[in-house]
Parts: structure tokens; sequence; C-alpha cells
């Protein structure tokens, strides 16, 4: 699978970004998006030119806009509103890696008006809330989209995942928004999300393992009760919660890039048997984990892509 560099650069400080188009379809494209750090650097600001979603799959970093600082890492999605500014603080990995899905302003009002959704937006204002925590099936999804790049199916399924993605996103971020009031995770002290990282970090490394809230909390020497509402408050999940989101990741790229039996992956992945990790998944995914493996039908929407702007230039490949 060979991208095209469309911006790469070293910057003064030490960072090395680079932006790789991977596939696109309908105007729609997926990048690439990775930096690495080799000394202490100031923060990396711009404003966003389009509606983009951002799935971090590597690393961990502090996302500002506006007024606002959130701590995002593995399994998180920053969500993007055309004109945005935006300030990258690489507070904590030297090395972090994305999947960013584009979208042009036409597919958006397009897709927002098929959602028929209560929430009223002002044109070009897509998405309710700047970040969203680690999601199950908004990390299949994602998943998905790159097995489809891989394995070069027709480009209309493809565009069927992008639009099935900003759909997932805009409900989560509708939700989340309505369940905070309209106040999402927000960090506003350094010491805190470095804490919150640090634990996050053990959890992602250990999810595979019978955790627990004392052991999290005794590694940062922290009470559980503050430790829970730094991590709530920093995440915009409890650590229990993010716990199995985490063993849900795992559990997604094992069923999508390994031939391991779903026995032996609920074992993998801290789930301990094959009934716990059917409830999870039909709870966070929607469908049984046997039937990621059969392809995207079971998560897809239909009709999102029906009437849509230039569908007449897509044809399966």
């Amino acid at each position: 699978m060979n991208g095209r560099e469309i911006t790469p650069a070293v910057r003064p400080e030490g960072v090395m970004e680079g932006v790789q188009v991977i596939a696109g379809a309908c105007g729609v494209r997926v990048l690439n998006l990775s930096f690495q750090v080799d000394t202490p650097s100031r923060p990396c600001l711009g404003e966003h030119s389009a509606a983009r979603l951002a799935v971090v799959r590597q690393g961990a970093f502090s996302y500002r806009t506006g007024r606002q600082t959130h701590l995002v890492g593995p399994g998180a999605v920053i969500l993007v509103n055309p004109g945005e500014s935006y300030e990258i603080l690489r507070e904590f990995d030297s090395h972090a890696q994305s999947t960013v899905f584009e979208y042009p302003e036409a597919v958006m009002e397009q897709l927002v008006s098929r959602m028929r959704t209560g929430i009223e937006r002002a044109r070009g204002r897509y998405f309710a809330v700047p970040v969203l925590p680690p999601a199950p099936r908004i990390e299949a999804l994602h998943r998905l989209v790159w097995v489809a790049i891989r394995d070069a199916g027709d480009r209309l399924r493809l565009l069927e995942l992008l639009c099935t993605i900003a759909a997932e996103v805009s409900r989560e971020a509708e939700a989340a928004c309505e369940a905070q009031d309209g106040v999402t995770p927000v960090s506003r002290r350094r010491f805190a999300r470095a804490r919150v990282r640090d634990a996050a970090r053990f959890i992602e490394t250990h999810a595979k393992d019978p955790v627990t809230l004392s052991d999290v909390s005794t590694a940062l020497q922290l009470s559980r009760f503050h430790f829970v509402r730094m991590f709530r408050q920093e995440v915009g999940l409890t650590p229990h919660q993010y716990l199995i989101r985490m063993r849900l990741r795992r559990s997604i790229n094992l069923l999508l890039e390994t031939a391991l039996p779903v026995t032996e992956i609920a074992s993998v992945a801290g789930f301990g048997d094959l009934s716990h990790l059917s409830h999870a998944f039909r709870k966070h995914v929607g469908c049984p984990p046997g039937a990621l493996r059969l392809g995207p039908a079971a998560l897809i929407r239909n009709g999102l892509t029906s009437s849509w702007p230039g569908l007449g230039a897509v044809s399966p490949s």
C-alpha cells in the first residue's frame, strides 16, 4: 500500500511530521498522520481547513482548541469543524500516529441532512464536541477501513464505511454533549494530565491481566476516590470503562489481523472467556465478535450514500 506524501517537514524544534494520503472516495480522503519528537519542542499550531476526524492509533498528546485542552491517547477521536484553530502539545510520547478522515463540505452537509438529528447546527458546525474517548464501534469501523484499503475492495463500500464513521462519531458526540450538558472532559493542569496519562498507560499495558482499581491507584500513589474523579475528568470515562474499551480495542485488532480462534482472543485480550467478550462486543460494537470477520455489513448504516454528491464517479474496482 503506497500512499502519497504531501506534507513532510522537519521543524526547527526537532519534530518530524508527515501526512500521507492513503485512499479516497468521492472527495473523502483517508490520511496517515505521524510525528516524531527528537528534542523538546514548542506546540504545533494550525487551523483546520475541512471537516476532519482523527482516530489516534499510537501515542498520547494534549489537544487544545479554543480555551480547552484535552488529553488524547490510543483510540481517542479528535473531531474537527472547518476553520477551527488548534494546538497540539506533545507532552507525553515522542511518537504518535493517527488516521485522519477528511470530508468536503458538500459531503458533510448531505450527511447531516440525512441523519435527521434534533441538534441545531450552524453551517459548517458538524460536531458538538472536540474530543471523544475511545469508542469500540468507531474503532471497529476505523479498522475495517484499513482492511478495505489493504484488500483493495470496491470504492463504494469504502465510501459507505467512511460515511458511517462520520455518522457514528456525530451521534457519539451529540450523546456526550447531552449527557454532560455540553461539557466535555477538559484538562486544566499539566500535572493532572501527566498523572492520568500514566494511569491510562498502566491500564493499556496490563489490560490483558485482571487489573483492579486498587492496582492502578496504588501504582500512582493516589486515593481511589481522587484517582477516579481525576481520571474521569481528563478522559471522559471511569478507569473500568477505559479498561473494557482497551480490551475491546485489542480484540478488534486480533479479530481483523490474525486467525486466532475467538475463544483464544477472549483470553489474550483479558476477557477471560468467550461469554464476557461476546457480551461486551454486542453492547459496545453492536454485533457478535465473529461477525466482524465477515466484513463491515453488520456495522454499515444503510442509505447514507444514496444520492451522494459525485456518487456517479464511484464504481467498484
